[in-house]
């Protein structure tokens, strides 16, 4: 359950709450959406960040 404070910011229209609602993406993996557009309502998951590529140590 969220905190008292975040159910006031989500009252207000400051924070979008979350769950455990998981999706199929296209190509059959779960996906859970991650982000909420404020302006349209509209929820998608951010595309995942890249690994950080590795650097040659320092000499």
């Amino acid at each position: 359950m969220p905190a008292p404070e975040l159910v006031e910011q989500a009252g207000r229209g400051d924070v979008e709450l979350g769950g455990c609602c998981l999706m199929v993406d296209e190509h059959g993996r779960l996906v859970a959406p991650d982000r909420s557009c404020r302006a349209c309502g509209h929820d998608f998951t951010a595309p995942p960040r890249r690994p950080a590529q590795a650097r040659p140590p320092l000499v």
